[in-house]
């Protein structure tokens, strides 16, 4: 592809791509149901970690991200 793009272009590092999951979160398009789960995790923390997130007042995207996943 050299005749067709620049070099800057086909030598560049390698770059990987965002996926939105604290903003799908937050727009309810990931649906985080806070209900008894096998996890052993206070229902109440869960609770609150979604309220924050959802409120925008604390990024906890890597914490639920994992609670989903486990409650799958």
């Amino acid at each position: 592809l050299e005749p067709y793009l620049p070099h800057e272009i086909l030598y560049r590092s390698k770059k990987g791509f965002g996926v939105p999951i604290g903003k799908w979160m937050s727009d309810g398009k990931i649906a985080l149901q806070n209900s008894p789960s096998t996890s052993g995790l206070s229902h109440d923390f869960v609770s609150k970690q979604i309220n924050d997130h959802r409120n925008l007042s604390a990024d906890n995207r890597a914490f639920l991200w994992n609670w989903v996943v486990m409650n799958a």
